[in-house]
């Protein structure tokens, strides 16, 4: 399965206390086909970072989704992902992840 993320962090990790949360990463890219554990599948998973985009009610210009059953559409147009469970990410994954980074699982 793929993961993509956008990085988002409400915690201030220094003062233990609630900050105003702010984006880090905002990452977009279209579905495309790559070799899954000896498969092709089309995911849009794989996405960049991006300096900007206009959200509208289906999601963000330059942005889609493959499968349009679980995610995108009018409930599902953007995903926002807690910056501070990385560590668990990264620890399943076994290695650093970044802003835009797929996670393989």
């Amino acid at each position: 399965m793929l993961w993509s993320c956008c990085w988002l962090t409400a915690f201030s990790k220094s003062s233990q206390e609630f900050s105003e949360p702010r984006a880090i990463s905002l990452n977009l890219g279209w579905p495309r086909v790559v070799t899954y554990f000896g498969k092709e599948v089309q995911t849009g998973g794989c996405k960049s970072p991006a300096a900007e985009a206009f959200l509208h009610r289906a999601g963000f210009d330059g942005d889609g989704q493959a499968n349009l059953k679980d995610h995108g559409g009018p409930d599902k147009a953007a995903r926002v992902y807690a910056f501070d469970h990385c560590p668990y990410w990264e620890a399943r994954v076994g290695r650093p992840l970044t802003p835009a980074r797929s996670m393989r699982t």
